[in-house]
C-alpha cells in the first residue's frame, strides 16, 4: 500500500492544474488561428517555412506540457529532443532532393487516352 501512495505523491508533482491547461488550450488555440491567418497570406517561398515554425511551437507546447518533459529528467528531454532534430534533418534531406525530379502535370498514360 506504501508503494500506492509513493507513485500518489510523485504523480502529484506532475500536476497542473486547471489554469494550467486553460493557458495551454489558449496558446494553441492562438497559434491554430495564426496558422489559418498565415495560410492566406503569400509569403512566396517562405510559406512553408512559416507553417512548419508555427506546427513545431505547437508541437513544443504539447510535448512541454502534456508529456511533462518540463518535468522529465534531462536525458529524457535530451532524447526527445535528439528525436526532433533527427526527423527535422531527414526532412531537409527529402527537401533538398526533389530538385532534379521533373513533375507532370498530367501523367503520360492519361494524356494518350485523351484526358
Amino acid at each position: 500500500m506504501s508503494e500506492h501512495n509513493e507513485h500518489n505523491e510523485e504523480h502529484d508533482d506532475h500536476e497542473h492544474g486547471v489554469g494550467g491547461y486553460v493557458i495551454v488550450f489558449v496558446a494553441l488555440m492562438v497559434l491554430s488561428i495564426i496558422t489559418v491567418m498565415a495560410s492566406y497570406v503569400d509569403f512566396g517561398p517562405l510559406n512553408i517555412v512559416v507553417a512548419v515554425f508555427i506546427a513545431v511551437v505547437k508541437a513544443a507546447i504539447v510535448l512541454t506540457f502534456f508529456m511533462h518533459l518540463k518535468e522529465s529528467p534531462k536525458i529524457i528531454t535530451a532524447c526527445a529532443v535528439a528525436g526532433f532534430l533527427f526527423v527535422a534533418v531527414m526532412l531537409s534531406f527529402l527537401g533538398a532532393d526533389n530538385k532534379g525530379y521533373e513533375i507532370e502535370t498530367v501523367p503520360q498514360a492519361w494524356s494518350e487516352l485523351g484526358w
